[in-house]
């Protein structure tokens, strides 16, 4: 409770600094997160190619359910004939022969493969998807540290701006002071480098803004114009860092993805070794042929077919990919292993940064606090002689390094936090409940799963 009246003490002070850059420009209107995360989900690009890759990827069911399917093919030949028979007399025949016929193939064994190829498919459909909502987090992720890097870095100049007037007053004050030799030449050049060292921490802090502003762009479409402190949604997170490593071991999409693949693995392994297996099939052929030969005007024949084929040996090349197959699968089967260890680092690496930043803002608070207290008895000690103009310099120096770590505190506390929601799975549009219609990843699978003709597509 005390870190929650805290947290909104400073952000209602990083407010009021930031709104102090303003006074004079036209009123913008107020860009929150929760805007910049439904611009992003609905525009960024590389969102975008996440989804278009996981529809290319629905189409390895429908090329999976096709080992199901007849296979029809139609022929047609027409050509032209001359013969010539010499005896006792000279016979010449024209003739235009022509044949079309039709053949239907229908698999009805092929070792297994279509049954494991089309489950195969479904998993790696799945993974895709998984994969789909890692790329919605990242974006959300990315999107959210440049909006509070933008924020922390506009507090920042404005930090530094405020500083620059008051130490240009310092100077005037000691230039008017060594006028009528109250002070030495020694604490004007003090005045002039402070004024001249926080100028240039100005003009670095306006550079760092427009770089942030630039990746803020990038990843959102928009231009950043007033923006709105943020809070971080506190019922998502969790309160322990036991909590955060169960929930990123459960949650983490990751994970998850990694899993189906090592389905999608063991599978391709029964799909290859069917590949050794006798195949059945029913094949029927119908054909016409017309003027094949003299005296002979039309044929025509049917027939039903039921063939086995039985490879007895191709060189080894088939054996060795089933044994490649064997290896992918354990490969598959550590990388779940690697992607748990990883979620598990983040989550606890970002409740620790998250929890450590939080005990920053508090120490900060204090320290902020004592320093204005300091600065005024400094000033007032200074006009009586007790004290000298570097005093002054030094005193507002240390708030003023107080102030800037305390926006920076903030703003890591908030990268954390969201750091810690992405790797517990909760960084979604759905889990934020963002007012934004949710895509979809299963419309397109609906719409192409036992698809038999057509290359049209719905969604691009």
């Amino acid at each position: 409770m005390l870190f929650s009246a805290r947290r909104g003490f400073l952000f209602a002070s990083l407010s009021a600094a930031l709104l102090a850059g303003t006074m004079g420009a036209a009123p913008a209107m107020a860009q929150t997160l929760d805007q910049a995360f439904i611009q992003s989900y609905q525009t960024n690009p590389q969102l975008l190619s996440a989804r278009a890759r996981l529809r290319a990827t629905d189409e390895r069911l429908p090329q999976a359910q096709a080992g199901w399917r007849p296979q029809v093919s139609t022929n047609a030949a027409v050509g032209r004939l001359r013969t010539e028979q010499v005896s006792t007399r000279t016979n010449k025949e024209t003739l235009t022969p022509k044949s079309y016929g039709l053949s239907v193939s229908q698999p009805l064994y092929r070792g297994g493969r279509t049954e494991a190829g089309t489950e195969r498919a479904k998993n790696e459909i799945q993974a895709e998807r998984q994969r789909l909502i890692g790329a919605e987090q990242q974006i959300f992720l990315d999107t959210a540290t440049f909006y509070l890097n933008v924020i922390r870095d506009q507090a920042v100049v404005e930090l530094n701006s405020n500083n620059e007037l008051v130490l240009r007053q310092q100077l005037q004050a000691a230039q008017d002071r060594f006028r009528v030799g109250e002070v030495t030449r020694t604490d004007v050049s003090q005045a002039e480098a402070r004024l001249a060292s926080v100028i240039a921490d100005k003009q670095a802090a306006e550079g760092q803004l427009r770089s942030s502003k630039a990746s803020f762009a990038r990843s959102t479409g928009l231009e950043p114009t007033n923006l709105t402190p943020p809070t971080v949604p506190q019922q998502l997170l969790p309160t322990t860092l036991a909590e955060a490593r169960e929930l990123a071991q459960s949650s983490n999409p990751a994970i998850t993805a990694a899993q189906y693949d090592e389905g999608a693995a063991k599978l391709t392994v029964d799909e290859v070794r069917g590949e050794l297996l006798p195949t059945v099939s029913l094949v029927g052929d119908i054909s016409r042929r017309h003027n094949q030969q003299i005296g002979v005007d039309r044929t025509a024949s049917a027939s039903l077919t039921l063939q086995v084929q039985a490879p007895l040996y191709e060189g080894g090349s088939t054996y060795s990919r089933v044994r490649a197959a064997k290896q992918t699968a354990g490969q598959r089967k550590t990388d779940i292993d690697v992607q748990r260890r990883s979620a598990v680092e983040q989550a606890t690496q970002a409740f620790e940064q998250m929890m450590s930043a939080r005990a920053r803002i508090e120490s900060l608070a204090a320290q902020i606090r004592a320093n204005e207290i300091a600065l005024e008895g400094v000033r007032q000690e200074a006009v009586v002689g007790s004290r000298t103009t570097l005093d002054v310099l030094n005193a507002e120096q240390e708030l003023l390094n107080a102030r800037v770590s305390m926006v920076r505190s903030q703003r890591d506390e908030q990268v954390a936090a969201y750091t810690l929601l992405l790797s517990t799975g909760r960084l979604t549009a759905r889990q934020l409940g963002l007012a934004v219609p949710l895509y979809d990843a299963e419309e397109n699978f609906r719409a192409v799963d036992g698809k038999w003709l057509g290359t049209d597509i719905g969604q691009e």
